[in-house]
């Protein structure tokens, strides 16, 4: 069972190139095995490569290894300077000024404010790779903080355990 895990680095292509190149390798998977792969995207805040064992980390990780070592691991993605602005560039695929999300609402200048790219909240108009994956006949799912707003267009019906 295919496992995407993405450590967070810089790179020098656009983000739309990559998440494209990762939704051609499951369809590509999907043809060749009969079955759609399971994916798995793996988001830390202040999570580097020195913490992960799979990436020749100090840390013992076996359960990450694990899944690294039955899976793909892509090593080129482009972290922001906050967690918010990072997970938007993740689940979207472009630049978090993009889909609006150029920071967080709780430490935006005030001029920075209703400017485009920052909404401090998932624009309407951008596509999430996770609603790509549902039209695909994926079931998708998120843990842990979402922190992306929570206006109705952003809220996917699904229970919300807090």
């Amino acid at each position: 069972m295919p496992v995407i895990c993405l450590p967070a680095r810089r790179s020098n292509m656009p983000m739309l190139t990559r998440s494209l190149l990762v939704a051609a390798c499951a369809l590509s998977l999907n043809a060749l095995a009969g079955t759609p792969p399971n994916i798995v995207l793996l988001l830390a805040d202040d999570w580097g490569f020195s913490d992960v064992g799979a990436f020749g980390g100090e840390i013992p990780t076996p359960n990450l290894d694990a899944l690294a070592a039955q899976g793909t691991r892509f090593t080129n993605f482009h972290v922001a300077a906050s967690c918010a602005p990072t997970r938007a560039m993740l689940m979207t695929g472009v630049d978090n000024h993009r889909n609006g999300v150029g920071n967080m609402p709780e430490t935006m200048p005030d001029e920075h404010a209703g400017k485009p790219g920052y909404l401090g909240v998932l624009d309407r108009n951008v596509v999430t790779v996770a609603s790509l994956l549902r039209e695909g006949g994926y079931h998708t799912y998120i843990a842990g903080k979402w922190h992306l707003g929570h206006e109705a267009y952003n809220d996917s019906g699904g229970q919300r355990l807090r």
